[in-house]
Formats: C-alpha cells, sequence, structure tokens
C-alpha cells in the first residue's frame, strides 16, 4: 500500500468513525443505564422508569399538625418511581422498611418540641408525583393520637 493510500484510509476512517454519533457502551447498572437482574443497580442508584438506573432526589417531609411528636407513614409507590431511601436528621429518630410497591416509616421528634422541618427526608429515584402517602397516624407527646394529621412529599 503507497503511504499516500494509507494516508487517505487512515483519514476516511477517523472522519467516518467521529460522524458516526457512536456512544460507548452503557453498563448495565450504571446511572442512566439499564437495570441488572432483579432490578438492581450500582451503589447510590435505584432501578426507576424505563428499567434505567437513576439517581434518587430527595424531596421532604412535612407534617400537618405542630403538637405531633411521632408519626407512622404508609407510602405506595406508582411504576416508575421508586423509594431509595427515608433519612433522619436534626435529632429525629425514626427507620424505613421498603416492600414495594410500598414504603412503611415511622420516626418521633428529638425533645417535647414540633419535629423540625428539614428532618426527615424521601430519596426518590423517578418522578416525586409516583409516590404517595396512603396512610397517616401521628401522636402528640401524651401519645395521643391526633385525628386530622396528615404528612406531605414534596
Amino acid at each position: 500500500m503507497t503511504p499516500h493510500r494509507h494516508i487517505w484510509l487512515t483519514t476516511a476512517l477517523f472522519f467516518t468513525l467521529a460522524g458516526c454519533g457512536c456512544n460507548p457502551p452503557c453498563a448495565p447498572g450504571a446511572k442512566d443505564c439499564a437495570c441488572k437482574e432483579a432490578s438492581v443497580c450500582d451503589d447510590g442508584l435505584t432501578c426507576g422508569e424505563g428499567n434505567k438506573c437513576l439517581a434518587p432526589s430527595a424531596v421532604g417531609v412535612q407534617v400537618s399538625d405542630p403538637n405531633a411528636r411521632g408519626c407512622e407513614v404508609l407510602l405506595t409507590e406508582a411504576a416508575g418511581s421508586t423509594v431509595a431511601e427515608v433519612s433522619f436528621s436534626k435529632g429525629v429518630k425514626g427507620v424505613f422498611f421498603r416492600e414495594a410497591p410500598r414504603v412503611a416509616f415511622s420516626f418521633v421528634a428529638p425533645a417535647d418540641a414540633r419535629l423540625p422541618a428539614d428532618g426527615l427526608a424521601v430519596a426518590i429515584a423517578g418522578p416525586a408525583s409516583g409516590v404517595s402517602v396512603s396512610k397517616v397516624t401521628c401522636v402528640d407527646s401524651a401519645g395521643v393520637r391526633i385525628p386530622n394529621a396528615t404528612v406531605r412529599i414534596q
């Protein structure tokens, strides 16, 4: 092969590959890639809408009644939305359990004071609108149920 022909072929190959719009392969389980078997993703990601691994976004939790000192909440996930975690901070103590398509969590205030506005967060992969509050039970400092208390995630 002549040197000119070799240069021409190399140049043609370069421009062909550069203009192909090729993307590197997407490894299953990686962000924005297909979920692995059994809807598993790499650490920190959740299998969400379209069977893709997504990074969850945090939404706040608000309790309507200022006298609430503890609550139990049941969330329901719609297809494409997954609760990855419920986190507690500012002294709020709590626990959560996930058994798709439901997530239950309970929490108590750090003292006999109103729950901190930023003491609870729900991490959701997919649209937050796909997670709804199905049931709420809240109690006051004496452990008496507050009949009209609500919990909102936003």
